[in-house]
């Protein structure tokens, strides 16, 4: 992995070269970012620059022994560990599941997010976690000399899942680890953190992409675009490239989406409770990572619906025409007074899906919310209309 595969987040490939460059490289950094950002990739980039044997001003020259080895994951001062399943009793979680993680990484590349991660692992309900047999596997491996002579690496996926008896066993590693050796820790939550882990650490933000900069990479990315393409990829990606890619390779996918939202919509309003209980049946058995797919997609078309509403020269082509149905269709029913308790009431949805909870219920329980927080804007937008009607019936 070379920093020129991460297309994109320039000032975070900048921070790592300049502390390369420095000689005073810390030996415990935290890579705090969102989900499906390329904290992986970075770390991964970095260690080939460090470990390079001709490495340029900016890069690492990928053709060297050592740049090979790494970019096939087959160096062996290479670490990783990663959140997983069913590995309570295993010395070696993380190795257990190292070709699963291996195959991953080099299918994905710079691009991948937790979920592609779940699927990899095929958890289907259970909650991956980072087992305490990892510190111990970790601190045996580090016991043992550098093979190649350059620095030794153990990049963390999600330390926030790391059970506290392992946060514990690994800290005194992480606090004086090994000459040469160094640990990235790659959070998408760094605030579940023990306070005792996370002073330990030097924290680097990865952030998010400006439109200018999204629409610049997505064109590097794929130079068959077009404008509009590329419009639309960057309004739904929130700054992360990831999302962006997704959006424009999964347009069919989308429509799936688009029904979800319509019936959302739909039995809202006419308060049919038992058809809402049914949906949210229906799209918890297409899995956790479509029931969070769809309701981010949700939160964009709220977030469009909401800028149409107080802007009057917000491109609609930013929606597909099913899109711009809807819209037209809740015009009103979204706006500032109910969008931060919409928010919240959706990426808290998202956030238990992620922890675990049973689907079904989160859904069933997110819809009814929903439709407590829009049946006031419901009724007054429906008072608009046919107040609108009588006058041009006059």
């Amino acid at each position: 992995m070379q920093f020129k595969d991460i297309l994109g987040y320039s000032s975070a490939k900048k921070e790592l070269l300049s502390l390369a460059h420095s000689g005073k490289i810390p030996h415990n950094i935290l890579l705090d970012q969102l989900d499906g950002m390329p904290g992986v990739p970075l770390a991964w980039a970095w260690f080939q620059y460090l470990n390079c044997e001709h490495p340029q001003d900016d890069d690492s020259c990928g053709t060297c022994r050592h740049c090979k080895m790494i970019t096939e994951l087959a160096y062996p001062d290479l670490y990783f560990i990663y959140p997983v399943v069913g590995a309570a009793g295993s010395e070696d979680p993380s190795g257990d599941f190292f070709s699963k993680w291996q195959e991953m990484l080099l299918a994905k590349g710079a691009y991948f997010s937790s979920e592609d991660w779940l699927e990899a692992l095929k958890a289907d309900n259970s909650r991956p976690v980072i087992y305490s047999g990892d510190a111990l596997s970790i601190e045996r491996k580090l016991s043992l000399h550098i093979s190649e002579s350059g620095y030794r690496m153990v990049i963390i996926y999600q330390p926030e899942r790391m059970r506290e008896e392992m946060a514990n066993k690994l800290l005194k590693l992480m606090e004086e680890p090994p000459e040469k050796t160094l640990f990235v820790s790659v959070s998408l939550d760094p605030d579940r953190l023990l306070e005792t882990v996370l002073s330990r650490m030097q924290r680097l933000e990865i952030g998010t992409l400006t439109h200018e900069e999204m629409e610049h990479v997505l064109l590097e990315y794929d130079h068959s675009l077009s404008k509009n393409d590329c419009y639309i990829a960057t309004e739904r990606a929130e700054g992360i490239l990831y999302k962006a890619i997704n959006t424009l390779q999964n347009s069919q996918q989308n429509l799936s989406y688009t029904k979800d939202y319509n019936f959302i919509i739909k039995y809202i309003e006419s308060k049919e409770v038992g058809k809402l209980k049914a949906l949210s049946e229906e799209m918890a058995k297409k899995g956790r990572e479509y029931v969070v797919a769809s309701l981010e997609y949700l939160l964009a078309n709220l977030r469009f619906a909401l800028r149409c509403g107080i802007d009057a020269s917000f491109p609609r082509e930013t929606m597909n025409r099913p899109e711009q149905q809807i819209e037209q269709y809740i015009r009103g029913w979204v706006h500032s007074g109910n969008i931060l308790p919409l928010y919240d009431a959706i990426e808290q949805a998202i956030a238990h899906i992620k922890g675990n909870v049973v689907s079904k219920i989160v859904l069933f329980d997110l819809f009814m919310q929903l439709s407590v927080i829009l049946t006031p804007s419901i009724k007054e937008a429906s008072l608009t209309k046919i107040k609108a009607r009588q006058k041009e019936n006059k």
